[in-house]
C-alpha cells in the first residue's frame, strides 16, 4: 500500500510500465523495470519534450512500487515552502517537471536538500524535465550538480508505427473495435504526441459508451468539433 501525504496525486490507471510504448527507449524502460524487482537505491533524471511519456514512466514506476510518492510540480501552483518535507520516508519519490522550480531560489534550495536527504536515507528518486539539468535555468549550481549526478536519459517519442500499435492495443484493452482506416485518420488529422493520443482514446471510450455508438471517422469528427 502506498503511503500518502496531504498532497495526493494518484497515477492514472493506464500508466503502467508494461503499457509504455518503448520505441527507442528500451534501455530506460529496462532500467525502470529492473528497479521494480529489487535493485538498490537509484537516482534517475529523464528529460525530453512534452508528450513523450515522461509522466507515464514516473506514474508507472510509482504504481508498481510498494511505497512511493508521485508529485507533479506543474500542477502545484503556487509552489510553497515545505512542499518536499518528509518525502524521504518513501522508498521511491518521483517528481515530475522538476524544471518548474527553476528560478525560484528558495524552492531550489528545498529540492537540493531533498536530494541530499534521499541519498542519506538510501531512497530512490526519479525526476523528469524538458531539458538536461545544465540547460534548465536553475540558479542554484549545487542543485545542478546534484541533478547532473543522476543517471540521465533523454526520452524519445515513439515512431508513427509504434503509435499505431498503441492505438490498436489501447482500443482492444478497452473492448473497442477500431479499424485500420480509423487509426489512419487519427494519425493524419489529430495531434500525434502520446499524451494527446492517450487522452483521445479515453474520451472516445467514454463518449462511445455514453452514446452507444461505434468508433467511426464521422463520430470522431463530430466529437472533435
Amino acid at each position: 500500500m502506498n503511503h500518502q501525504l496531504p498532497l495526493d496525486f494518484r497515477p492514472g490507471e493506464q500508466s503502467t510500465l508494461n503499457r509504455f510504448i518503448q520505441g527507442s527507449n528500451t534501455e530506460l524502460l529496462s532500467l525502470l523495470k529492473k528497479y521494480q524487482t529489487g535493485s538498490p537505491d537509484i537516482q534517475i533524471y529523464i528529460y525530453g519534450p512534452p508528450g513523450t511519456g515522461k509522466t507515464h514512466l514516473l506514474q508507472g514506476s510509482i504504481r508498481e512500487h510498494e511505497t512511493g510518492f508521485y508529485l507533479p510540480l506543474a500542477e502545484v501552483i503556487p509552489l510553497k515552502a515545505g512542499l518536499f518535507n518528509a518525502l524521504e520516508s518513501f522508498d521511491l519519490v518521483c517528481i515530475d517537471d522538476i524544471d518548474t522550480v527553476a528560478g525560484n531560489h528558495d524552492i531550489e534550495v528545498e529540492v537540493f536538500n531533498l536530494v541530499n536527504r534521499l541519498r542519506e536515507h538510501d531512497r530512490s528518486c526519479i525526476f523528469s524535465a524538458r531539458t538536461p539539468p545544465d540547460q534548465s535555468n536553475f540558479i542554484l549550481q549545487d542543485l545542478v550538480s546534484r541533478l547532473s549526478a543522476c543517471i540521465k536519459y533523454k526520452i524519445y517519442e515513439p515512431e508513427d508505427h509504434d503509435k499505431r500499435i498503441f492505438l490498436k492495443n489501447n482500443a482492444d484493452m478497452r473492448g473497442i473495435h477500431m479499424s485500420d482506416e480509423v487509426i489512419d485518420w487519427i494519425m493524419s488529422y489529430t495531434p500525434r504526441d502520446m499524451k494527446s493520443l492517450s487522452s483521445l482514446m479515453a474520451r472516445l471510450d467514454t463518449e462511445s459508451l455514453r452514446e452507444q455508438r461505434r468508433i467511426t471517422i464521422p463520430f470522431i469528427k463530430a466529437l472533435l468539433v
